[in-house]
This record gives C-alpha cells, structure tokens and sequence, in this order.
C-alpha cells in the first residue's frame, strides 16, 4: 500500500501538476490544481471541435471526441450512456431536428479537477433555422467533464441546460436581497 502511494505520489509530481490549498471568495480552503498551458488549449480544442461539428452535422468528427463509455445528458434532460447510444442520439437529432442549426462559442471557462481531468464550462449558441422554419437562436450553458487518455482529452460526461435570459442577473437568486428575500439588482 506504502509503495502505491509512493509510486502514485511520484507520478503525480513528474506530471508537473501541483496541489495548493487557496482560500476561495468564501474564505474556505478549497484543492486546485494546475493545468499545463498545452493541456489547457487542448480541453478548448475539444470545445471548439465539438462546436464545429455539430455545425457541419458530422457525426464521425462528434463522436471521435468522446471516450466509448461518455455519458450524455441533453438538454431537454435525455440521459444517453455509451458511445454507441450518444451516437445514436445524436444522429437521430440531427436528421430530424438540427438538420440546419449551426454552433458557436461564446465563452469557456476550463478547471481542473484532478490529474487528467478537467471540466469546461461553456456558453454555446445555437443558431440557424429551427425545425418549424424560424431562426434559432438559444444559448445554453454545458457542464463538459474531460478526461486526458492516451495522451488525448476526451469527452466522458456532458450536461447542457438552456439559459433563460429572463432568469439571469436580478432573478438569479444568488442576486436576492438577504433582508426583504426579493430579486435585487444584478451582480
């Protein structure tokens, strides 16, 4: 067990990733970790390529991106398990549904959350033309959980939510007055 931990403990260092405890806007220590600039850039690459993807309708490019056992949960709440089933999914969607619905990126924000993994935050917007004919135009906040295999960042879970623009800043209720319990002014 010493020797494992030891060996993990080296590992962990020649990866060059390191531990600190930082206290966070709360004053609570929290665990953060580093990540390689090239690691960094590569998790974004992922993001962009998903993006540029769905725009073009390419399900090979898609779901090269994902490890064989990815989890997928889509917005409307849909829980796809397996490459195969998000696969599936995915197709069916676009044939049916974003057959002209195009992908951008309007942020990403990437932490790490231990050696290897990392989650990216991102802000897409959907465009194009929606199903019924009218132009699209969501944005949706994803939750993209990646992990560093075989040298490669892959996708293993994903959880998207549309954003409510009504919803955001007073109503948020991170925003609520502490006295009265009602929406206040924007953060």
């Amino acid at each position: 067990m010493k020797v494992s931990l030891a060996i993990g403990l080296i590992v962990f260092l020649l990866d060059g990733t390191a531990l600190h405890a930082a206290p966070s806007e709360t004053g609570i220590a929290s665990t953060q970790l580093a990540l390689k600039a090239p690691d960094e850039v590569a998790v974004r690459a992922v993001i962009a390529s998903f993006c540029d993807s769905w725009t073009k309708h390419d399900m090979d490019a898609m779901h090269s991106l994902e490890t064989p056992d990815v989890e997928w949960v889509n917005v409307v709440g849909n829980d796809w398990r397996g490459l195969s089933d998000v696969r599936k999914g995915h197709a069916n969607y676009h044939h049916f549904l974003a057959a002209k619905s195009t992908c951008s990126v309007d942020s990403v924000a990437v932490r790490p959350i231990a050696p290897g993994v990392a989650i990216a935050v991102t802000i897409f917007h959907f465009g194009g033309t929606a199903p019924d004919g009218k132009p699209e135009d969501t944005r949706t906040r994803s939750s993209t959980v990646m992990v560093k295999r075989a040298g490669a960042w892959k996708i293993i879970h994903f959880q998207n939510t549309t954003i409510n623009p009504a919803i955001q800043g007073p109503a948020d209720p991170l925003n609520f007055d502490e006295k009265t319990g009602l929406p206040g002014p924007a953060r």
